[in-house]
């Protein structure tokens, strides 16, 4: 342990564990106004809500103008070293650049995945929305079917009837005629039955006058 601690110091004072943690040329953030305060006043974290609601306005102002100065200049330095390339290169030296390939690589392969399942759902959703529009389309030409079967059933229907009532009239107009011709067989009977009686008549009476 004592080789061990030694060993630590050594690393620690190296920078290596720092350069680790961070690339030592990426700016740091500036701290709050709040903080600052605290630092230059040597006030507690417990007391810092207190004593930073009881300063005065213009103090308050003026640590906020330095922290919003420093912001100004650190956003300018960070855009410097964003477009100079360090921080990858940082992490390739320490190793972060390989796992975060590692992990981007893992995430594309379940974006993948799940673009795949996505699209299988989304070609499902239409095979089974073409299927119920085929179904929809059987459907309506099953219905237009029994609609035209059941309109010539009534077209038949009709024509039989009408078939039926010429039928009827014909059998009416036969009866009548045929009930005509009986009439005037009968009234020609009648009428023969006169004239023989008539005559028969005629001949008794030629008979007495003689």
């Amino acid at each position: 342990m004592d080789a061990y601690r030694k060993d630590m110091e050594k690393y620690q004072a190296s920078g290596k564990a720092e350069f680790w943690k961070r690339d030592p040329n990426k700016p740091k953030k500036p701290i709050g106004a709040p903080l600052a305060y605290m630092i230059d006043a040597k006030i507690t974290a417990s007391g810092l809500k207190k004593a930073w609601a009881a300063l005065a306005a213009p103090k308050k102002a003026t640590y906020q103008k330095q922290f919003e100065t420093k912001m100004a200049t650190y956003y300018k330095d960070m855009k410097k070293y964003r477009d100079s390339g360090s921080e990858d290169k940082w992490k390739k030296e320490v190793g972060i650049k390989a796992i975060e390939d590692k992990l981007n690589a893992a995430k594309d392969k379940e974006k993948e995945k799940a673009l795949k399942a996505k699209e299988r759902a989304r070609l499902l959703k239409l095979k089974q929305k073409a299927k119920a529009m085929k179904e929809k389309e059987k459907a309506k030409a099953l219905k237009e079917k029994e609609k035209a079967k059941a309109m010539k059933e009534k077209e038949k229907a009709k024509a039989m009837k009408e078939k039926e009532k010429a039928k009827a009239l014909k059998e009416k107009a036969k009866a009548m005629a045929m009930k005509e011709k009986l009439k005037a067989k009968n009234m020609k009977l009648k009428q023969a039955e006169k004239v023989k009686k008539e005559k028969a008549k005629a001949t008794k009476k030629v008979k007495v006058n003689a």
